[in-house]
């Protein structure tokens, strides 16, 4: 998301720029400003909406894919602005060194929306700055130093849940069974990511016999339980959640 939804919001903007080149009635200006103004605001819904599903549907996920977005949106920001500016047929070099006029909508002093230009004393440390600083968001090491406080609320849920309860719920569909299978099942996992081979056999003496088990554990309960420290624990559990939700996806 971090990559292409500055792409959609830059290239927009160059479209209603060609759209007024060699344009000199008022009106038409008038009416290419307002739609600008309206593309600003469309593009705060689309940096907003993502997030705000996240933090609805699945919140321990929302801190995680806050940084992957703003992280993206700074690194890949100055390539889709300069793809933009060259499609319009402006100089990428020269906006840096001239600045950009009327590029952000600001309150006038009648109410009305005017435009406000951006000099280069803002661009150039805004992308260079940027640039730094999302690569560094989206390193997948900074991101597995940030732990998710709790599991997802459902597994929260079906763990308080009766196994009564969830079969009246979800009729013919049976709870995870801690058996010989669900233990391999659990052992294969973990050794995929690396996790030492003793610390394996600690979980599986400690109780845990499933990857449900594993996920919807804390990592403070699963650092006593296995005596691990708490760091460990964390990378451990973070990256158990990324493997079954989504694959192993960096």
């Amino acid at each position: 998301m971090g990559f292409i939804i500055p792409g959609i919001i830059f290239i927009g903007s160059a479209m209603i720029k060609i759209a007024g080149l060699g344009v000199t009635d008022s009106a038409i200006l008038a009416s290419l400003w307002d739609t600008y103004v309206a593309w600003i605001f469309i593009s705060i819904i689309m940096i907003a909406t993502p997030l705000i599903i996240i933090f609805i549907r699945n919140r321990a996920l929302f801190r995680e894919f806050l940084l992957f977005e703003a992280g993206g949106f700074l690194l890949f920001s100055p390539l889709w602005f300069a793809i933009a500016t060259e499609i319009t047929g402006d100089s990428f070099v020269a906006i840096l060194l001239q600045g950009i006029e009327n590029g952000l909508a600001f309150p006038g002093p009648n109410g009305r929306l005017v435009g406000v230009n951006i000099g280069p004393i803002f661009i150039i440390p805004y992308f260079i700055v940027g640039m730094i600083l999302g690569a560094f968001l989206i390193r997948p090491g900074f991101i597995e130093r940030i732990p998710s406080k709790s599991p997802p609320p459902e597994l929260e849920v079906l763990k308080e849940k009766p196994t009564d309860e969830l079969e009246e719920e979800m009729p013919g569909v049976a709870p995870p069974v801690a058996d010989s299978g669900s233990i391999d099942e659990l052992r294969n996992l973990l050794a995929e990511l690396s996790i030492p081979a003793t610390i394996i056999d600690t979980m599986v003496n400690a109780g845990y016999a499933t990857i449900t088990d594993l996920i919807s554990t804390s990592p403070d309960k699963l650092a006593q339980d296995v005596r691990i420290d708490l760091k460990m624990a964390q990378d451990i559990h973070l990256s158990v959640q990324k493997k079954v939700w989504f694959g192993g996806i960096e």
